[in-house]
């Protein structure tokens, strides 16, 4: 396979990926390779062959106008953002009468067995805080099997964008994302 073959194909290849209902605006590379080695037409690409042909992921990225993390995210475990953020989304879904931030902030701390500061620094990276939680608690049904795999930062920026633009489910933040790619 020539040099332009491959970059035509991986260009192809990211396109379709970005296509996907499960974009939510981050590109990893684990899991857009994962995407290629599980596609029958585009299991040629690969990381070794992209460093093989001088294909930078980052670069296509750029040029399709959406973000590239050179690091994906933990899938389970002590460090995965994404049981952190299910524990705490949980924890906030049953106690749905907030009296307070404070009370709010109270309960999940009690609920991860942490100091309330702990528990407030975790509505912050994961939620932008208790305010956005409660609206996100309030606003959003996202079933818990359904909450995607992002880094940290990636999940408040994703409560964010979808309070800042009243999106209240994945389907309406992957439309979002799907107007803003370069083609």
């Amino acid at each position: 396979m020539k040099i332009a073959d491959y970059k035509l194909l991986f260009q192809s290849a990211l396109s379709a990926y970005l296509s996907t209902s499960s974009f939510l605006g981050y590109v990893y590379p684990g899991q857009f390779y994962n995407y290629c080695a599980s596609s029958e037409t585009y299991k040629k690409i690969s990381s070794s062959n992209s460093y093989r042909f001088m294909v930078e992921i980052k670069n296509e990225c750029k040029d399709k106008g959406v973000e590239f993390c050179a690091l994906s995210p933990a899938e389970s475990g002590e460090h995965s953002a994404r049981e952190t953020f299910i524990k705490v989304l949980n924890l906030a879904r049953k106690w749905k009468k907030f009296k307070s931030v404070d009370t709010l902030t109270r309960y999940i701390a009690v609920g991860l067995e942490q100091d309330r500061s702990i528990a407030g620094n975790l509505q912050s990276r994961f939620f932008g805080g208790a305010a956005n939680l409660t609206w996100f608690v309030k606003n959003v049904t996202l079933p818990i099997k359904e909450v995607p795999l992002l880094s940290r930062a990636h999940y408040k920026h994703l409560v964010k964008l979808m309070k800042d633009n009243e999106l209240t489910t994945l389907k309406s933040v992957n439309l979002h994302w799907q107007d803003r790619i370069i083609s």
